[in-house]
């Protein structure tokens, strides 16, 4: 799913990839995330053709999505390493723990008719609760636009409450008439990627979480 290479491969490699600085970038945005019991966390977006440069500003360490080739580099400024995911391995792992949790399912199913009258209780109770559990459908995400307008850096945005099962989760604002229609366009397909790669790595676990996909914010450019 990935691999760890030395900085300096890296460069040589995709050496356009650190291109987008602050010096080249198209378009530069900031997101801050605010929560009342913990600081914010301000991450610093920035966007060049078809690559996404993305970096808390707390950490040395940042990632670069590459549109074109579907790739997620995580990079290690310290230990000068990176590592690559692709989102078709992330895929295929995906499918084959389906396959795996479908097998020993079955296995499980068929062993435990040889268990005593006790164990054999307890095991049917967990494969009934990992059967519930398959059948639940993931929480429902809903974004609301409000009528709320607030200023950020000097440029208005409009509110959005996003919702997850029916229960408020955080607001959004943006103003998308800000950034350029390809590099909308390039952060869209990065919100996408990660989307799909929550959806992956969970189907691993064996859980359920939101997918925002459908969302109409991705087209408004909120994550």
């Amino acid at each position: 799913m990935s691999k760890s290479t030395p900085l300096f491969a890296l460069s040589l490699l995709a050496s356009s990839l650190y291109t987008i600085n602050s010096a080249y970038a198209d378009t530069h945005l900031t997101y801050t995330d605010t929560n009342n019991d913990a600081p914010a966390k301000v991450n610093t977006i920035q966007i060049k053709a078809n690559k996404v440069r993305s970096q808390d500003e707390k950490s040395t360490n940042y990632t670069l999505f590459d549109g074109q080739q579907n790739i997620l580099y995580t990079v290690d400024t310290e230990k000068k390493q990176y590592t690559q995911v692709a989102l078709d391995e992330v895929k295929k792992m995906a499918q084959e723990a389906e396959q795996l949790q479908a097998q020993m399912h079955e296995k499980i199913t068929k062993d435990m008719v040889n268990l005593p009258e006790d164990q054999r209780k307890v095991v049917a109770q967990r494969l009934a609760n990992f059967e519930a559990q398959q059948k639940t459908p993931a929480p429902v995400v809903t974004v609301q636009k409000t009528m709320q307008t607030i200023n950020v850096n000097h440029i208005p945005c409009m509110v959005y409450q996003v919702s997850i099962a029916n229960k408020p989760s955080r607001e959004s604002c943006i103003n998308n008439q800000a950034i350029p229609a390809n590099d909308l366009k390039t952060l869209q397909a990065m919100f996408g990627f990660m989307n799909q790669m929550s959806q992956y790595t969970a189907k691993i676990r064996g859980e359920k979480i939101p997918d925002f996909a459908s969302l109409p914010s991705y087209s408004l450019g909120l994550a």
